[in-house]
């Protein structure tokens, strides 16, 4: 494989159309570092940026028969990585948009207003018994996210913890609170 870090990158991609692991491998550490910068600066996360890097050269190899690169391999990347960033970012946009949507529904379904979750004697019980079979931790990070309109990232920089580590949360959370709510209707 040392001899293959000296060929261009036109001729290991005509070896990775053949299936080379090796031509793979040497594109892979040639350009890996590159495109991990480009998506970690979108995405403004290392986690994401690594999924997202590992995504593109997941997808050059098991595309490696159909690729047709006609200019620089390495701007044919960069632009891969620019685009699977973007569409992850409205993917994840999205996807908080209608768990958003979905949390304000269970609330206004229970008639609880934002100014009446200040207040727990307000609540009603169907709320509060529900509410209850959570931890505190899981409800106050929901309280910020839903009534304080904190976003997950500053959720996350207050406690301590991982991005994804809220989100896991929330996501665990509300299909626990989907479960009581029904189970108590």
């Amino acid at each position: 494989m040392q001899y293959l870090s000296e060929y261009t990158d036109e001729q290991l991609l005509t070896l990775l159309h053949d299936g080379s692991e090796e031509a793979f491998t040497v594109l892979y550490n040639r350009y890996q570092r590159r495109v991990y910068l480009e998506a970690s600066y979108i995405l403004g996360n290392v986690e994401e940026a690594a999924d997202i890097t590992q995504e593109l050269f997941t997808w050059i190899w098991e595309k490696r028969s159909e690729l047709s690169i006609k200019n620089s391999l390495q701007g044919y990347l960069i632009i891969g990585v620019r685009r699977r960033s973007i569409n992850h970012i409205a993917k994840k946009a999205t996807k908080d948009k209608r768990l958003k949507k979905y949390m304000e529904y269970i609330v206004s379904d229970l008639a609880v207003s934002p100014q009446q979750e200040g207040s727990e004697s307000e609540n009603p019980p169907l709320f509060e018994e529900v509410m209850s079979k959570i931890t505190p931790y899981a409800r106050n990070i929901l309280r910020k996210m839903y009534f304080e309109d904190k976003p997950q990232q500053e959720i996350a920089q207050e406690y301590g913890v991982r991005l994804q580590s809220v989100r896991n949360l929330v996501s665990t959370t509300m299909k626990a609170l989907r479960k009581n709510f029904k189970k108590s209707l």
